[in-house]
């Protein structure tokens, strides 16, 4: 994904908002969605970012389901 923005931000191309959500307590991706997030902030993509207690399960996805649609709304 990395490579991709960046080559899009090389030519100058249009990124669209990107949605990310993670469970702070999600020890699979977690860390990598942390550096992930700061790789998008550092190169000014814009990103809405929501990190909440919760682990790489139904329980939070569910939890995340409202930001989700509301973020793809606007």
């Amino acid at each position: 994904h990395q490579t991709v923005l960046l080559k899009a931000l090389e030519n100058q191309q249009s990124i669209p908002d990107i949605f990310v959500c993670c469970g702070t307590e999600d020890t699979l991706v977690y860390p990598n969605t942390i550096r992930y997030i700061d790789f998008l902030k550092r190169n000014e993509v814009p990103v809405t970012f929501i990190e909440d207690s919760g682990n790489h399960d139904v329980m939070f996805w569910e939890k995340m389901l409202d930001p989700a649609l509301s973020f793809l709304n606007t």
